[in-house]
């Protein structure tokens, strides 16, 4: 575990993550990487992170098995999310996902494969899932599923307000 960062006091700043990286070293598998070519892929196992709405205001926290760069250095490959998602009113939800990606300005969540969140008045599934600061809403998408007490709604796409209150199909 490398540590913990707390993006709430980042005011939706980029965070320099340099003096957390370390170069991987290059295998012997015969890979390019060993043939000479440079490696300098971010790879970070079992992070905590925080990310906050345009409003100052901690909407998730995440635990993260293991974050890399993408290719293109654009986003932060997530695998293994469990956490908390915080709604603008009421209890806080449980959130699980396989895997997920994330912009590098830490602005937008997408999350994919079997995503479930929970707390007790309501379960929501599906296999794809989207946030960003500037939206006030969450997207759903692809097998979606919501239980709420006797009300069950199934669709393909969902858009919910921050508290999950108000969907529409």
């Amino acid at each position: 575990r490398l540590g913990w960062i707390d993006f709430t006091s980042l005011q939706s700043r980029p965070l320099s993550l340099l003096p957390l990286v370390q170069k991987e070293a290059p295998s012997d598998s015969g890979s390019s990487e060993s043939k000479g070519e440079a490696h300098d892929t971010l790879r970070i196992e079992e992070a905590e992170i925080s990310l906050i709405d345009e409003g100052n205001r901690l909407s998730w926290e995440l635990f993260i098995e293991n974050m890399t760069e993408d290719e293109d250095k654009q986003y932060y490959l997530l695998s293994r999310i469990h956490g908390k998602y915080f709604p603008l009113n009421g209890e806080a939800f449980h959130i699980q996902a396989k895997a997920g990606r994330m912009t590098r300005d830490f602005s937008q969540l997408e999350l994919f494969g079997e995503v479930t969140i929970s707390r007790s008045d309501l379960a929501l599934t599906a296999l794809e899932a989207f946030w960003s600061t500037e939206a006030a809403k969450i997207t759903f998408k692809n097998k979606v599923r919501l239980q709420r007490e006797d009300v069950r709604v199934e669709a393909e796409v969902m858009h919910s307000d921050p508290d999950l209150e108000r969907i529409e199909i």
